[in-house]
């Protein structure tokens, strides 16, 4: 996979995959990162690029500013308290033990550095969410998600499309209803399997790799009365995109549990358009751009949709490999990177692999 912005880096990557490699240049020598938004797999390397010493601008909406408050403070938690769980049980089995690859300070310190803008000053429009239910409890169980949702009804206008602001004037709120149930704390989560009615359970952990999307999952995996529905986009190598694959069983804090629930997945929920979507959205760009760099998807899409660039638009198009350099003043390439290969052993199939690729081993 080829990503842009600072986006966490994936050691769950499956065997075959492209390796992201660290930055080229000195972190402390650049001036500005720009955020697109705030996704993790954009956003969740940048207060690793506070920990090498990036001290410049990171500029993004006020909207995109206000969600990475929330998401990489969770990320650095989120990897804390699974570095604090993995050493313990190391330490009684004699093994090595872990580090998180950026902590909460690390966050803390990248946020001070966000500079938000108006959503008419930036480049690149962001996208709504809605959600619907039909006459059951749906519980959102996510405190990160709970956040995000705040978040979004305090910034409606500018972000919305036509229809979904129609709503709003109306008095219908695209991302709450009556028969919502936040779970905050850890005990309201918990009591959510306990429950015998019928219900949906909204818990967002990025591709199933940490939080309580695990516990939940752990629960109702085996049920065979259960659907597991996989909304937007499963990276390679995480425990997600392991189960859409269709394993028929799977490693969760230590345990074989098997995959007896129906597995769906509603494609397109992720933001991005389709490649149609982008060649329509590039040809109308005026005037036409000098330069394109395709930097965001699965390798072989990567080189498919740069292909379609050149052939259909006549544009000059690169889709550059991790630890590329180009000087956009001198529009010349410094360094072009050749794809370094993931190779992995076998022990860690799907099925074996609990999801979670947070951290770096060191030894002790």
């Amino acid at each position: 996979m080829r990503q842009k912005n600072a986006d966490r880096f994936w050691n769950g990557a499956e065997e075959g995959s492209i390796s992201k490699v660290d930055i080229p240049v000195d972190p402390f020598n650049i001036d500005m990162v720009f955020l697109t938004h705030a996704h993790i797999d954009h956003s969740g390397r940048l207060p690793l690029l506070y920990k090498k010493g990036f001290r410049g601008k990171v500029s993004m909406t006020e909207a995109t500013k206000s969600l990475c408050d929330i998401m990489l403070k969770d990320s650095a938690a989120t990897q804390e308290f699974e570095v604090d769980w993995r050493n313990r049980k190391n330490r009684c089995a004699g093994k090595s033990g872990y580090f998180p690859i950026y902590d909460m300070n690390d966050a803390k310190g990248i946020v001070k550095l966000c500079k938000g803008y108006e959503y008419n000053e930036m480049i690149r429009p962001a996208r709504g969410i809605e959600k619907g239910y039909d006459g059951f409890e749906v519980f959102v169980d996510s405190p990160l998600a709970i956040k995000a949702t705040s978040i979004f009804s305090e910034r409606m206008q500018g972000y919305y499309d036509e229809e979904a602001w129609e709503m709003v004037q109306k008095g219908i709120n695209p991302i709450g209803f009556e028969d919502m149930r936040l779970s905050v704390t850890s005990d309201d989560s918990k009591a959510i399997n306990f429950g015998t009615k019928p219900k949906v359970i909204i818990s967002a952990s990025e591709m199933c790799d940490a939080g309580r999307i695990i516990h939940h999952l752990k629960h109702n995996l085996w049920r065979p009365e259960c659907t597991i529905l996989f909304v937007g986009y499963q990276s390679n190598g995480t425990l997600g995109k392991t189960i859409v694959n269709g394993a028929d069983k799977v490693i969760l804090f230590g345990e074989e549990i098997q995959v007896k629930a129906k597995i769906l997945t509603l494609a397109g929920v992720s933001g991005h358009a389709d490649v149609d979507g982008l060649i329509k959205w590039v040809a109308n760009m005026s005037p036409k751009p000098k330069k394109v760099f395709v930097t965001h998807g699965e390798d072989s899409v990567c080189t498919l949709f740069a292909e379609r660039l050149k052939r259909e638009l006549f544009l000059d198009v690169a889709a550059p490999y991790s630890g590329t350099i180009y000087d956009l003043v001198a529009a010349e390439f410094i360094v072009e990177a050749e794809p370094v290969w993931i190779h992995k052993e076998k022990e860690a199939s799907a099925g074996k692999a609990r999801g979670t690729a947070l951290f770096r081993k060191h030894t002790v």
